[in-house]
């Protein structure tokens, strides 16, 4: 069962919305030495590495994120996430530009 929508948490950065989860993000957010470190150590080709990206850029609503985009039978499945994921990042670049 898909969780009930909640406010993004209150956190300095930009909201974008996608797939009918909204999310306040850190532009920036991959922009850091330690989070560059993490991705390091977990290595090239790692599927953790989504993980790390996601809590970087996400922080302490990542939790809240994820469950919002459980489909009905509480399921998460990569491919919505990789979906969710590109369309945040398409939107992040265009405020940049």
């Amino acid at each position: 069962m898909a969780a009930t929508k909640k406010a993004p948490a209150k956190r300095e950065g930009v909201e974008v919305e996608a797939m009918g989860v909204r999310a306040v993000v850190r532009p920036d957010a991959l922009d850091d030495f330690d989070v560059m470190r993490k991705l390091c150590d977990v290595g090239e080709n790692s599927a953790r590495g989504l993980f790390v990206i996601m809590e970087a850029v996400f922080g302490d609503d990542l939790d809240r994120v994820t469950d919002e985009l459980r489909d009905g039978d509480g399921k998460l499945p990569m491919s919505r996430v990789g979906e969710f994921m590109n369309e945040v990042t398409r939107q992040v670049n265009e405020l940049k530009n």
